[in-house]
C-alpha cells in the first residue's frame, strides 16, 4: 500500500507538476491576455476617446451640414427671388422698352402733326393776309364809292333843291299864268 500510495503520490505529484505546468501556463496565457486585455483597454480607451471625438466631429459636421443646408436653403430662396426680381425687371424693362417705342411713335406722330399744323397755320396767314388786304382794298374802294355816293347824294340833294323851285317857280309861273289868263278872259269879256 505504501507502494500504492507512493505511486499514487508520484502520480498526483505529477499530475500536480503538470497541472502547475498548465496552470503556469495558463497563469502566462493569463498574463498575456491581461497584457492584452490591458493593451485592448487602452486601445478601446483611445478607440472610444477616437470614436467620441469623431461622434463630436460627427455631431459639430452635422451642425455645420445642418447649417450649410439651411444656408443652402436660404440662398436657394434668396436665388429664386432674384429669379423673380430678375424676371419682374425684365417684365418691366419690356413694358418700359414698349411704352417707350410708342411714347416715340407718339411723338413722331405729334411732330408730324404740329409740323402739318404749322404748314397750315402758314397757309392760313398767307390766305390771311390777302383777305385782309383785299378787305383794305374793298374797304379803300367802299370808302371811295361812299365818298362819291356822299357827294352824288350832295348833288341829288342840290339837284332836288333846285328842282323843287324851278317846279315852285314854273308852279307861280303857271298860277301867274292862269291868274293872267283869267284877268284877260275877265277882260275879254268886258
Amino acid at each position: 500500500q505504501k507502494e500504492e500510495v507512493k505511486a499514487r503520490l508520484d502520480e498526483l505529484s505529477k499530475e500536480v507538476s503538470q497541472k502547475n505546468k498548465i496552470v503556469e501556463g495558463l497563469n502566462e496565457e493569463i498574463l498575456q491576455n491581461d497584457e492584452k486585455i490591458s493593451k485592448e483597454t487602452s486601445e478601446k480607451r483611445l478607440f472610444i476617446e477616437k470614436t467620441t471625438n469623431a461622434n463630436e466631429e460627427l455631431q459639430s459636421g452635422e451642425g455645420k451640414l445642418h447649417y450649410l443646408k439651411e444656408t443652402q436653403k436660404k440662398l436657394e430662396n434668396i436665388y429664386d427671388e432674384m429669379q423673380i426680381s430678375m424676371e419682374s425687371e425684365r417684365k418691366i424693362k419690356q413694358e418700359f422698352e414698349t411704352t417707350r417705342r410708342s411714347l416715340e411713335m407718339e411723338l413722331k406722330s405729334s411732330q408730324l402733326t404740329v409740323h402739318d399744323l404749322d404748314r397750315q397755320k402758314q397757309d392760313m396767314e398767307i390766305i390771311i393776309i390777302k383777305m385782309e388786304n383785299e378787305m383794305k382794298d374793298r374797304r379803300e374802294k367802299l370808302e371811295k364809292e361812299e365818298f362819291i355816293m356822299g357827294r352824288n347824294q350832295k348833288i341829288i340833294r342840290e339837284l332836288q333843291r333846285k328842282e323843287a323851285k324851278v317846279e315852285s317857280g314854273i308852279d307861280i309861273e303857271k298860277q301867274t299864268k292862269l291868274q293872267a289868263d283869267i284877268q284877260r278872259s275877265d277882260l275879254a269879256r268886258e
